[in-house]
């Protein structure tokens, strides 16, 4: 069987690129392999720019996830079962948004701890919530040990408890404290 080179008339059997006794400049012809891998025709590592509707109808799925995962976890979920495929970013501006935040800010600790002192000065027991999650005491407990110099100032005044009253922070007596 022939090469498709040989079908055109006056052919060599190459094509004019790689014919020596073409008249075409050889030079500047790229010379291609059936290795040689095309550029791509779109960039494959965009994300997809999802519309606040698509968060609105998943989110109550991942809030649900989110809870009890990561959010590497919650991603591959969400990626396999309902085609969300953000990126980890995307992700995280949307559960700050939602006040889904697991971390406790540095503002919401300090409130806490001065909440805190205030009820032991009336002998009250503190339990404390952020976002509906228990705080352990040990976690506040950590946080003084390992922040002393942010403590001298939690006495200044300048901590914003507008904090709890915006509901990010729920206060209990202890033996009421159980979520």
């Amino acid at each position: 069987m022939e090469s498709w080179h040989l079908s055109y008339p006056g052919s060599s059997g190459l094509p004019s690129a790689y014919n020596p006794a073409s008249n075409l400049l050889e030079q500047s012809a790229p010379l291609f392999s059936s290795h040689t891998v095309l550029p791509p025709t779109a960039r494959p590592n965009v994300p997809r720019k999802y519309t606040a509707e698509d968060w609105i109808v998943q989110k109550s799925e991942i809030t649900k996830l989110y809870n009890g995962n990561s959010l590497k976890l919650v991603r591959e979920l969400m990626r396999e079962h309902h085609g969300l495929d953000a990126t980890a970013k995307q992700y995280q501006d949307r559960i700050t948004k939602w006040g889904l935040d697991k971390n406790i800010k540095t503002t919401e600790m300090e409130a806490m701890i001065r909440k805190e002192q205030e009820r032991a000065l009336m002998n009250k027991p503190s339990a404390f919530r952020v976002r509906k999650r228990p705080v352990s005491q040990k976690k506040i407990d950590r946080y003084k040990h390992e922040h002393p110099e942010q403590l001298d100032s939690t006495n200044d005044g300048d901590i914003d408890m507008n904090i709890d009253s915006a509901g990010i922070i729920d206060v209990f007596a202890k033996p009421y404290c159980v979520p």
